[in-house]
């Protein structure tokens, strides 16, 4: 009998200790299904949650800031593996980190903006990401690191501004990105790995004199265009267009953050006397009631900025309407339609690229 009890003692503290594991497992990694979203709860004292997976076949897709009243404030690993059918997702100023693998293999993507709340990218974030044409991250980032393989095969990615702040751009960061043409380094980089920029035959580098990129272009035989000395911004401006414009354009426009006045001036003739203001006689004139726009101001607020570009990609994923003036503005590369390619030229613009087709020129309407 005393034997019968040892092995019933001992079964029920095997069946004890069974569930004490299976619960520190459940409280290390528990997670809600609801609807198409999947929920990670970090921890149960934390106010708030992680987003885990999406079962659904939206092509837009919109992450939740809330869940339960709680702030949505990580994409967890693997969140939207290989997912195939998702062109364009909105990720919530709510979101302050990226996890690894998180849009891995997301052959649709086509467009992708970062608040500037996401301070942490993990690995691999977008590898593989075939059909991403164009990246903004929007101002005020924290964001230091480009991690390894964050961009890593990312076929269509033509150019990749990155915002002020940024520190290092690890191993294979931009590996294989057979299209990528430029990528503007800021001065704050400090460090760039040797393999970062592998298979991108057709890189050039933008920074400025004496800068990082400059020694790490010439280190690994990538073409390098300067903007000359880098010289500190005078007001404070979206993180991706804090430079200084070293060239001086024909035309006075509006741009964030500086741009150079006009270098136009009235020339008089030294050859002929001056007139007296009072005998100038003035033809009437008709007043022109049309208003000066600027190709590339999306929002027609009288400034080309980032801004300009994210709405646009916004735009071509059918998140926002435009009216006829703002299509007319936004077609900068007088193709007809509207695309990423516009975006990608006032971006461009926006860091200091002269004559980039029709963005910045003035127009009266």
């Amino acid at each position: 009998m005393s034997n019968n009890r040892f092995r019933i003692l001992v079964s029920i503290l095997s069946f004890v200790l069974i569930l004490s594991v299976s619960a520190i497992t459940v409280i290390g990694a528990m997670y809600i299904q609801d609807g198409y979203w999947k929920y990670e709860i970090p921890d149960s004292s934390r106010n708030e949650y992680y987003v885990a997976g999406y079962s659904g076949d939206n092509n837009r897709v919109q992450i939740p800031a809330l869940y339960l009243n709680k702030k949505i404030t990580k994409i967890s690993d693997n969140a939207f593996l290989n997912n195939s059918t998702m062109t364009y997702v909105s990720i919530p100023v709510t979101i302050s980190e990226i996890g690894m693998n998180a849009f891995y293999g997301c052959t649709a993507l086509k467009t992708l903006v970062l608040p500037s709340t996401v301070s942490v990218l993990g690995n691999n974030a977008f590898y593989g990401c075939d059909t991403l044409g164009m990246v903004t991250v929007e101002e005020g980032t924290t964001l230091t690191k480009i991690p390894s393989n964050c961009f890593n095969s990312c076929d269509s990615l033509t150019t990749v501004v990155l915002p002020m702040g940024i520190e290092r751009i690890e191993n294979y960061a931009f590996n294989d990105c057979v299209s990528l043409t430029s990528v503007i380094i800021p001065v704050s980089v400090e460090y760039i790995a040797p393999n970062a920029f592998s298979d991108c035959s057709l890189l050039t580098l933008y920074g400025w004199d004496d800068s990082y990129a400059q020694e790490y272009a010439s280190a690994n035989n990538i073409p390098f265009h300067s903007y000359g000395e880098y010289v500190e911004p005078t007001t404070t401006t979206a993180a991706v267009t804090t430079v200084t414009q070293t060239q001086t354009t024909a035309t006075s426009v509006p741009v964030e953050p500086t741009q150079p006045a006009s270098s136009d001036a009235v020339v008089t003739d030294p050859t002929k006397p001056s007139q007296p203001v009072s005998s100038v006689v003035t033809e009437p004139t008709t007043v022109d009631t049309r208003k000066t726009y600027y190709y590339g101001d999306a929002d027609l607020n009288g400034v080309v900025s980032v801004k300009d570009a994210t709405m646009i990609q916004k735009y071509v994923v059918s998140l926002v309407r435009f009216d006829n003036i703002q299509k007319f503005l936004t077609n900068c590369d007088s193709k007809g339609d509207i695309t990423v390619k516009d975006a990608t030229l006032i971006q461009k613009y926006c860091v200091g690229f002269l004559n980039i087709d029709l963005v910045g020129r003035e127009v009266r309407l």
